[in-house]
């Protein structure tokens, strides 16, 4: 039996059954990874609802374009927008970068979980950078707060870092690191992009 390749006309419809699989182990994996890191249903709730609500926004996002890729500064700037920021907090550089689908949803959730502990401990005076370069089809990203560490133990960092040292590595062959200094935390991210960068 010869297996032949998808025509044009069944490609969309097998790749929108590839993308809906995809989606659907994500959100088992956030679902089972949140559940473990915390001590009641109602803490449960709040945090899957709002990793969910993550996923449905980059979902969102990525049916506008035909790449189905999404934009790498849009990521962050939406992230931060959830909390308000004083635009004198913080500062975003980098070049146009778009990831596809399934980097992207990886890295909103990383970059909102980050964002969440930010705003949490915004108004303590802490700022934060957020830059990015690309190199020989690699993303370099740091995201940098100073004026101090968390004060706690938040469940946001770790699964912030379980995403960054762990899924990003295994699923995307990239290279992820956070870690909590005396002045406060740095996550820097390092994961091919292929042809994502954008004049």
């Amino acid at each position: 039996m010869i297996l032949q390749d998808p025509s044009p006309r069944e490609q969309p419809f097998t790749d929108l059954q590839y993308r809906a699989k995809s989606l659907a182990a994500l959100i088992r994996s956030v679902s089972r990874r949140t559940a473990v890191a915390v001590p009641d249903l109602e803490t449960f709730q709040s945090l899957f609802d709002r990793r969910l609500g993550v996923l449905v926004r980059v979902q969102s996002a990525l049916a506008r374009t035909p790449e189905w890729r999404m934009d790498l500064g849009e990521l962050v700037t939406e992230s931060l927008a959830q909390y308000r920021i004083d635009d004198d907090r913080y500062s975003i550089m980098g070049p146009c970068v778009s990831l596809d689908g399934g980097l992207a949803e990886t890295v909103s959730l990383i970059i909102d979980e980050l964002a969440t502990d930010f705003g949490i401990g915004a108004s303590e005076g802490r700022r934060l950078s957020v830059e990015w370069t690309v190199a020989a089809g690699r993303l370099v990203w740091t995201w940098r707060v100073r004026g101090g560490p968390p004060k706690r133990a938040s469940p946001e960092l770790a699964f912030a870092r379980e995403l960054a040292e762990r899924a990003l590595p295994y699923q995307f062959g990239g290279v992820g690191e956070l870690k909590t200094l005396v002045d406060g935390l740095i996550c820097r991210l390092e994961v091919g992009v292929g042809d994502g960068v954008r004049p």
